[in-house]
């Protein structure tokens, strides 16, 4: 038996059970059919990855400390989790020391 629609989309976001991976490991056909998944969200992600971010001027802002506490505290938030805002952070640094 092959996973449904519903199914592949669980394991592609990490949201399915042991059973269903271990299918996936041996089920090609299963597998194969999760690889558009893959490549579609992957893609999306690199499309879409900062539409929950702050902008680089907000960035910008945090790094200089003129945001108000309670935006600043939900930007270090952000920055915790999110690797893109982080590494586009460590580059607004390195720019200025460069200045």
């Amino acid at each position: 038996m092959h996973l449904a629609y519903e199914q592949l989309i669980a394991c592609l976001d990490h949201e399915c059970g042991s059973n269903l991976c271990e299918h996936l490991d041996q089920c090609l056909a299963c597998a194969d059919c999760l690889e558009p998944y893959q490549s579609l969200q992957a893609d999306l992600r690199r499309a879409l990855y900062r539409r929950d971010c702050p902008d680089s001027q907000t960035l910008n802002d945090y790094h200089f400390g003129f945001l108000p506490a309670v935006e600043s505290g939900r930007v270090s938030a952000h920055l915790a989790e999110c690797p893109h805002c982080a590494a586009e952070l460590v580059g607004l640094v390195a720019f200025l020391g460069r200045r």
